[in-house]
């Protein structure tokens, strides 16, 4: 998928919803200053629609293994860092601060089955006591058998197909989901919401939020669609 829609409606109702919960996190817990760390991701665009105030507040880390791509506005925050690096690789530890909350928009469907547990595995070490993981990404339908997953790509990609002129056809993604489980970093590696928070839960994180984030009203099935936001508490 290129770019996961990046700079569409589908990227800004996912942007905004990450912001809303940013703002209100920050609001309900009367903080004046608070750690995120962002990864998988060259730029701020998830931070894009809090307002200055917010982003006053925010010590702002960003992890890639591509360097920074874009004119990012680091001056609006408390504070700016970017660590280009392997995430599977990279010791954590030598952060300078644990982070209130992780976030990652686009990410896991880069990631092998192996990774994604990684992935939460990361998130756990890294969060301070309370802290949450803000996790926006591509799913597709309940799926326990090959059968199952191969008719559930196909239901996902016929719909975008019809929402997106260029999106990869149903047989291609179905072609390319073989390699499911090869860490190439490259797309088309999603799973289901459930399978998700199966990881997610299985570190003994609670979730705290499950839904799809699609506010476009020319989409009749946002549960296919499968742009989710998934919300976990420490």
């Amino acid at each position: 998928m290129r770019a996961a829609y990046r700079g569409t409606w589908a990227a800004q109702d996912a942007e905004i919803v990450m912001g809303n919960y940013i703002e209100k996190y920050m609001n309900d817990n009367k903080l004046t200053e608070i750690t995120v760390l962002n990864l998988g991701s060259t730029h701020t665009d998830e931070l894009n629609h809090l307002p200055d105030v917010i982003k006053n507040k925010i010590n702002f880390i960003g992890f890639d293994n591509n360097p920074i791509a874009g004119n990012v506005p680091k001056s609006k925050y408390k504070s700016y860092k970017f660590i280009v690096g392997d995430i599977f690789k990279f010791d954590f530890s030598n952060l300078d601060a644990k982070a209130d909350l992780v976030i990652n928009r686009a990410f896991l469907h880069h990631c092998t089955t192996e990774q994604k547990n990684k992935v939460f595995e990361f998130c756990d070490a890294v969060l301070n006591d309370n802290g949450r993981v803000i996790n926006i990404d591509w799913f597709i339908g309940d799926w326990e058998t090959e059968k199952e997953r191969c008719d559930a790509i196909r239901k996902y990609a016929e719909l975008h197909c019809k929402l997106r002129p260029g999106h990869p056809t149903p047989e291609l993604m179905i072609a390319d989901s073989l390699r499911l489980e090869v860490p190439d970093f490259r797309g088309g590696k999603m799973d289901s919401v459930k399978h998700t928070i199966d990881m997610i839960k299985n570190l003994k994180m609670n979730i705290e939020l499950s839904e799809p984030v699609c506010n476009n009203p020319t989409v009749s099935d946002p549960k296919l669609f499968g742009q989710y936001v998934i919300i976990a508490t420490k």
